[in-house]
């Protein structure tokens, strides 16, 4: 993930926003991007990622 969320924020048009899809399970960045930084987790109970990621949590009843 601290690579997909670099290459994006490399951009020549950087994103304001950078949207990812996770189990949590995934080598945040170090510190807060430069930018929004939203993670939609899928499963059970993923890990909780830094707290400066916004998280919405995706579990299986979601997707009955």
């Amino acid at each position: 993930m601290r690579v997909g969320i670099g290459a994006a924020l490399a951009l020549p048009d950087r994103p304001n926003v950078v949207v990812v899809l996770s189990d949590g399970y995934t080598p945040w960045p170090d510190e807060m991007p430069s930018c929004r930084l939203i993670a939609s987790l899928v499963g059970e109970d993923p890990p909780t990622p830094p707290p400066w990621v916004e998280t919405v949590r995706v579990v299986a009843s979601d997707l009955t």
